[in-house]
């Protein structure tokens, strides 16, 4: 990673702990790997939380044990090869 990259992934971090990121969360079950529910807003992380993740989307705490994936919204997507 180049010094530019490390900067501006720190003003990523740093837009992300104060107003939050434009993110789409999906929460699955880790026994199934069933899909259970998709947020999506702004999006922030709890580092404060242990036993779990606390999320804070649109200012809204939520608190899960669950398997989740967290992507920024507007990431290009590419397809998985060979399925």
């Amino acid at each position: 990673m180049t010094g530019c990259d490390k900067i501006a992934n720190s003003a990523k971090n740093l837009q992300s702990d104060w107003v939050g990121l434009d993110r789409k969360v999906e929460l699955y079950s880790c026994m199934t790997g069933k899909l259970i529910k998709v947020y999506q807003g702004d999006v922030r992380i709890n580092p404060e939380d242990t036993g779990g993740t606390s999320l804070l989307i649109d200012g809204k705490k939520l608190h899960s044990n669950l398997c989740f994936v967290i992507s920024e919204v507007g990431i290009k997507e590419e397809p998985i090869l060979g399925q």
